[in-house]
């Protein structure tokens, strides 16, 4: 394959972003542990949104058809392949997808975070350079790719030394094999895509999408719910005919400096053991939703569906009716509001010093100005000027300043939005008229400039107007 970057057929493999030691390539195919909070399963393995539109809208499909991953067909679930803008998915998604050898992804990542040195800490080996997975993939080599996923709780086995106690099996161990070839379902590859270019955030991960389906099937007796570690915790039921669930007891490794493990083992000779105590939801075994995400079409329609909560929880007389709800974009918006709120009270602080000081200095320019024509002031009060003729003519001095000063502040505050907003657009996409001069706010800001030089300039004009003419022409 070439190294050129062809955007509509080529994917490329980006740097590693996190470890793992949950995949492998197995005989028996590729391999991926389906368990609740890794790091690695949300980054690499994540549900759709089950709207055909919404996806259709943000998402451009590169390689197959929007129907086949809506239409389930064969044994294999349909999935889709989630690249980034510039077709890349990082080493960890790699791994996940068989394309890449474990060892070599956690050499790269623990080489970029810690330096190369640690990975003989870590135990992890070098790759040759000649097994080192490829760069550069075709669409057409990824298309159609089959995986074998397995429910995490499968791994759990019970204690040979005590059998109300589990212990989890290495993820490539014969133990795992059997358990792929027994229970695994297969997830297929039908669409390779990519966010649209005038789409800002997508709803897919980088990485593989699935279909609510293969969740569904999952938290079935077929899946996760048949595995003996999650039958274990069937519990009793009340009389009330609700089910009271057991948690059940999984020994897991406690890793030391001096023999730091990289898979879970059986027994190793520098690893303690700690008993923790795992509920059925924490294995998988429970599919009460917790959790609703609401997709509203635009901001109105956010608004409308909070108005219709609002509206619900205020009839609610029940607190377990209550529905508890966060806007996440309203907090964004929230937290941006307060740290532009702040950035303003700064900016109206200084900017109330500046004019505290430069009127100050329009005073004493002004009253200088009277000092160096008091001659001239005795002259106009000689020939017939009133004291309020005198103060005027510094008045209008001032006034014309002022004013003039604001046009030309305004002028060059509106020259400078131009280049501010090119910039702004040229690297925050879709960003336009961020800095905007408004003639209304134009208008408030000469008025303010002459306003605060004609207060300035009426001190220093009543004292020209108070000079004694006799005075003022003797003075040199």
């Amino acid at each position: 394959h070439s190294d050129i970057y062809d955007r509509d057929n080529v994917l490329m493999r980006s740097v590693g972003k996190a470890l793992s030691d949950l995949f492998a390539d197995l005989p028996a195919g590729q391999y991926s542990s389906m368990m609740g909070g890794s790091m690695l399963l949300t980054s690499s393995w994540a549900e759709a949104i089950d709207s055909e539109v919404l996806l259709k809208n943000q998402y451009d499909m590169l390689k197959g058809k929007w129907e086949d991953f809506y239409t389930s067909s064969g044994e294999a679930f349909p999935a889709l392949l989630v690249v980034d803008e510039y077709n890349t998915i990082p080493d960890y998604a790699l791994s996940a997808l068989g394309l890449m050898d474990e060892n070599e992804m956690l050499y790269e990542v623990i080489s970029a975070m810690y330096g190369e040195q640690m990975n003989d800490l870590f135990g992890v080996e070098k790759i040759p350079e000649d097994k080192k997975a490829k760069r550069i993939y075709t669409f057409d080599e990824l298309m159609g790719r089959e995986f074998s996923v397995l429910a995490e709780s499968y791994l759990y086995e019970q204690s040979e030394e005590d059998i109300s106690k589990w212990k989890k099996q290495a993820a490539e161990g014969e133990f795992a094999a059997a358990q792929i070839e027994n229970h695994s379902r297969k997830v297929k590859i039908v669409g390779i895509v990519r966010l649209k270019d005038d789409v800002q955030q997508g709803v897919l991960k980088t990485g593989l999408a699935y279909t609510s389906e293969f969740v569904k099937h999952i938290l079935t007796d077929e899946g996760n719910l048949n595995s003996p570690i999650v039958r274990a915790t069937d519990g009793s039921v009340n009389e009330d005919g609700t089910r009271v669930y057991d948690s059940v007891s999984v020994i897991n490794p406690l890793i030391n400096m001096e023999g730091i493990i990289k898979k879970y083992v059986n027994s190793a000779a520098d690893v303690k053991w700690k008993t923790i105590s795992y509920t059925r939801r924490a294995l998988g075994g429970d599919d009460t939703v917790s959790k609703l995400s609401i997709y509203s079409r635009d901001y109105s329609a956010k608004e409308e569906i909070k108005t219709y909560l609002k509206a619900w929880n205020d009839k609610q007389t029940n607190e377990e009716n209550i529905v508890h709800y966060s806007d996440s974009t309203a907090m964004l918006f929230s937290a941006m509001n307060s740290i532009v709120d702040a950035v303003k009270i700064v900016l109206i602080a200084f900017t109330a010093i500046s004019l505290v000081v430069s009127s100050i200095m329009i005073g004493i320019i002004t009253y200088v100005s009277v000092v160096e024509r008091t001659k001239e002031i005795g002259v106009l009060r000689s020939l017939g000027a009133r004291k309020k003729d005198i103060s005027r003519i510094f008045n209008a001095e001032t006034f014309l300043i002022g004013f003039f000063a604001g046009l030309i502040g305004v002028a060059v505050s509106y020259l400078l939005t131009i280049p501010i907003n090119m910039i702004f657009a040229h690297f925050v996409s879709g960003a336009t008229a961020i800095a905007v001069l408004k003639i209304t706010d134009a208008m408030l800001l000469v008025t303010v400039s002459f306003v605060l030089t004609i207060i300035a300039g009426i001190i220093p004009s009543r004292i020209a107007s108070k000079k004694d003419p006799v005075v003022a022409l003797r003075t040199e």
